[in-house]
């Protein structure tokens, strides 16, 4: 009489260990990765900033103020250079890529705050490759783009408001709403919830300090307060693509309660996704905090698609290009998964056959 129950047991045994095995390494693959390089090529001009549209293959170059230049991502040529009225000193993409905003600054009285030449906002339609100016009366020194028709404005002098402003038919641009910030620095806007971060600079006191735009009005929310838990940070201010973490220079906050300090990395962080952060020579991952290695040369300037697949950096007279891949795909861990438990499920059937 053949020993059936101790031979089918094993058989088990050993599929459920191999498919264990195999969801166990699907989990270790969605850990975070260093990008991998695509290409790279001459940049037609210097670059202060960089903002990158997946959808039109638009790759905007922004120099230290006095041009906009736009390159066509597919056969890496330079389409467009556009030249300030004054100084642009910001840019950003609507959240559904159409438009690119642009902060044209004319100067101010430091100290007194009033505007020393005319300051303008300058927008391009990605799809016609058009650009249109209209003049603010407001300081035009940072910017965030709300949405096709509206963005927000920082001051740029010592104790600065921001302004939500709307571009409209009327030949300038009109003020819906304004709020106290604090000392001048850098915001970062997050459409899916509102909240309007600010990072501020030059002040012994670094703060973060936090509004929520409601429909057109600003409303008030918790910052970190003088000398509060925001005093390690400082030098930069950049929000995560997908709004769960705000990096203050070198310290990471919760994008929701930026009162809480998760971690603080070696350097000032100048971009970030859901899983990485970029300083400007070493790649994080963002949930650790541990360093994945470096690119190969050191930068400030980095532009990242809206989905966060695709990277863009700066340095020395040369444009790269990145894809980022942190998670394998759908059909992947479904192939993985599914195989493992397809063929524990072909042994059980063959072993009840058998016994």
């Amino acid at each position: 009489m053949r020993p059936v129950f101790p031979v089918f047991v094993a058989k088990i045994m050993v599929l459920t260990a191999f498919a264990t095995f195999c969801l166990s390494n699907v989990t270790i693959a969605r850990g975070a990765a260093m990008p991998v390089l695509e290409e790279s090529f001459s940049a037609p001009g210097a670059a202060s900033q960089l903002c990158y549209s997946q959808q039109y293959d638009l790759l905007f170059l922004r120099n230290s103020g006095s041009a906009i230049r736009v390159v066509d991502t597919k056969t890496h040529q330079e389409i467009d250079v556009h030249l300030a009225n004054q100084q642009f000193k910001d840019m950003d993409l609507t959240p559904d890529g159409r438009y690119l905003y642009a902060a044209d600054w004319g100067g101010v009285a430091m100290g007194y705050g009033t505007l020393t030449n005319p300051h303008y906002v300058q927008r391009y339609d990605l799809a016609t490759r058009q650009w249109e100016s209209k003049q603010s009366l407001v300081d035009t020194y940072k910017l965030e783009a709300v949405d096709s028709g509206r963005v927000i404005l920082l001051e740029s002098d010592q104790w600065v408001r921001v302004h939500l402003e709307q571009w409209g038919t009327a030949s300038k641009m009109t003020t819906l709403a304004t709020a106290y910030a604090d000392y001048y620095g850098d915001i970062e806007y997050d459409p899916a919830t509102g909240r309007v971060y600010h990072g501020n600079s030059g002040s012994t006191s670094h703060e973060i300090d936090v509004v929520r735009l409601v429909g057109n009005s600003f409303t008030a929310a918790v910052g970190t307060g003088v000398y509060g838990s925001a005093q390690v940070g400082g030098g930069s201010s950049v929000l995560s693509l997908d709004g769960s973490r705000f990096y203050y220079g070198p310290l990471q906050v919760e994008a929701l309660d930026v009162t809480n300090n998760i971690r603080i990395f070696p350097q000032s962080i100048y971009a970030a996704t859901a899983d990485l952060a970029f300083g400007a020579t070493a790649v994080y991952d963002s949930t650790t905090g541990a360093s994945l290695g470096t690119l190969g040369y050191s930068t400030t300037v980095y532009g990242l698609s809206q989905s966060g697949s695709d990277l863009w950096t700066y340095s020395n007279n040369m444009l790269y290009h990145y894809q980022c891949s942190t998670v394998p795909e759908p059909s992947t861990l479904s192939l993985l998964g599914g195989s493992a438990l397809g063929l524990l499920a072909y042994v059980w059937g063959r072993a009840r056959k058998r016994y």
